[in-house]
């Protein structure tokens, strides 16, 4: 009895310190939830899940250039990109990033966004472009396209949708760091030679402008036939909720941390390599 008056203080605290451990257990996990599935509604999974693709084309690309390559080079320039790129890995690094970079009541804010019914409309014509009947009906639009010109202000519309979304920008830039990756690697496993970032940038601006100059296109010809029947007050509506502030900044922290990430495992493939040798 003696003990528990003694020792009864620290049974409390004890009980209040596991108390709180599991709060705040709970408000990570809410966070961490919702991260992802903001990135999810945003379109930014689904950009990592189409990187794996990616590689394979850079690759079918690099094998049809005139410079030779043995089985042996060919896999660890694979290695090196399936790495850079990892899938889990981007993942993992832009839950972190957004964790520390928004506090739960941001993060509640923005996922209300995906509740309004305008953007669950969105999500289902979206969804409803999937099927290959509808991707032909999108390629005799685009042809219809040549010989009619969309009303100005809808053409903005989508334009300014797209460029809040970013996906367009972020797929670019994300395809773009990929070519810089692939020729760094080649650069090391044909000469040991180390391309500088300077050096990518002046060599891969043209292809930066058509990669860039491509993907716009066909996001305003999708964006345009996506709302063919939407009327202009409500494809507004959607452009003033992916305009709101704290979204903006999920989407360019997003943008940013990837590249971050991506860039900081480029510079660590010569060793990556050197070390897949010995």
């Amino acid at each position: 009895m003696n003990i528990l008056k003694r020792f009864g203080w620290m049974l409390v605290l004890l009980v209040s310190f596991q108390s709180g451990a599991q709060a705040s257990d709970l408000e990570t996990t809410a966070e961490n939830l919702m991260i992802q599935n903001i990135l999810k509604q945003a379109g930014v999974i689904e950009l990592l899940y189409q990187i794996p693709d990616w590689i394979d084309q850079e690759l079918q690309n690099l094998e049809a250039t005139p410079v030779p390559f043995d089985a042996k080079e060919l896999k660890v320039v694979r290695q090196d990109l399936e790495y850079n790129f990892s899938t889990p890995t981007l993942k993992k690094t832009l839950m972190a990033a957004l964790a520390k970079e928004f506090e739960l009541e941001e993060l509640r804010k923005i996922h209300q966004i995906f509740k309004q019914p305008q953007i669950k409309k969105f999500h289902n014509l979206q969804e409803g472009t999937e099927s290959e009947y509808i991707r032909a009906d999108i390629r005799s639009y685009k042809a219809k396209l040549k010989n009619t010109t969309p009303r100005g202000s809808r053409v903005d519309m989508v334009v300014k949708l797209d460029e809040n979304l970013k996906q367009s920008d972020i797929e670019a830039d994300l395809k773009v760091e990929l070519r810089k990756s692939l020729l760094t690697s080649v650069s090391w496993v044909k000469s040991n030679e180390v391309l500088e970032e300077k050096i990518l940038d002046k060599e891969l601006a043209s292809y930066r402008q058509r990669v860039g100059e491509e993907i716009d296109g066909k996001a305003l010809i999708f964006y345009l036939y996506l709302f063919k029947r939407t009327p202009s007050n409500q494809l507004n509506e959607l452009v003033t909720a992916f305009g709101e502030p704290e979204f903006l900044r999920f989407m360019k922290i997003s943008h940013n941390v990837m590249l971050s990430s991506i860039r900081e495992a480029r510079s660590q493939i010569p060793e990556n390599i050197s070390l897949a040798e010995n």
